[in-house]
């Protein structure tokens, strides 16, 4: 393994244990010395991941590669390198627990967001502004395994100047990110709704195609569930809406709170459950914008 590869590495230690770069998937491996490989005491071994590469520590042990199966070690067979001799074998109890990271973004400012048009599910393109803001926030992200948005203009864009900047992609877009439908409010101002639908806004109520909270979870936690299996234990970066963050923060017990343009929030997703982290300013306080129609 080159020395830019280990750099690149996320590197988990554990007492004997280390793993690198990992992903999960139906199979997985342990990182173990040499001189455990033989044992059959599965509490003594730290899951990694499918694929994973293992490098030596600072003290210059070699480490190596096995898989295990509900019975033990089992199968294994060694294999060497110029670098490293790995143990290799098929198997990985399902008990193991695996994390997810993912950091929803909200897009850059769109044409609508500047002159307060909802938008819902249409598709306005970014402003220049919001193109600086892609590309400012991506200074703030660091290091993330992909690199994942909504389908619509606004979101795909600000996510594809993010992987351009922070050298991580292709991206993947997803329909499950997609912003909340408005119904009938779709390309109106505050104030044409409140010409055309007196009373509504201030008595929060919504129009009849407006998409529900339950409709909206329903396409969303999905999304971010296969997301978060493809990075096993990895971290993304998830472009998405106000309206999508907002729903899922309140779902987690988050109180509600405007978020601006390039603003996150981490999640971590472990099996079917999801966990609130940070919000985070990406932008810190320069070049900010907060739509305020949703």
């Amino acid at each position: 393994m080159s020395s830019s590869e280990r750099a690149s590495g996320d590197g988990r230690q554990h007492r004997n244990f280390v793993a690198v770069d990992g992903r999960f998937g139906e199979l997985g491996w342990f990182a173990v010395l040499p001189d455990l490989a033989g044992r059959q005491d599965r509490s003594e071994l730290r899951a990694v991941a499918l694929h994973s590469r293992v490098e030596d520590l600072g003290d210059g042990r070699t480490w190596k590669l096995v898989s295990t199966s509900s019975s033990g070690l089992s199968g294994l067979r060694e294999k060497t390198d110029r670098r490293h001799r790995w143990i290799v074998a098929p198997g990985l109890p399902r008990s193991v627990s695996r994390m997810a990271r993912l950091l929803l973004v909200r897009h850059g400012q769109s044409t609508w967001n500047a002159t307060g048009r909802w938008q819902g599910q249409e598709d306005p393109p970014l402003t220049d502004l919001g193109r600086l803001q892609a590309a400012h926030a991506a200074g703030s992200i660091g290091a993330v395994d992909a690199i994942f948005g909504s389908t619509l203009e606004r979101a795909s864009v600000t996510a594809q100047i993010i992987a351009e900047s922070i050298g991580v992609g292709p991206v993947v877009c997803l329909p499950g990110l997609v912003e909340r439908h408005a119904g009938e409010w779709q390309g109106l101002t505050r104030g044409e709704i409140d010409i055309e639908w007196p009373g509504f806004l201030d008595q929060h109520r919504r129009p009849p195609g407006w998409e529900d909270d339950e409709t909206l979870l329903a396409r969303t936690v999905p999304a971010l569930r296969d997301i978060a299996t493809s990075v096993g234990d990895g971290d993304a970066v998830v472009v998405t809406h106000g309206g999508v963050i907002y729903n899922v923060e309140t779902r987690l017990g988050a109180p509600f709170e405007r978020i601006a343009n390039l603003g996150g929030r981490w999640i971590e997703v472990a099996g079917e459950e999801l966990r609130l982290g940070d919000r985070l300013d990406l932008l810190h306080g320069a070049e900010i914008t907060i739509p305020d129609q949703i």
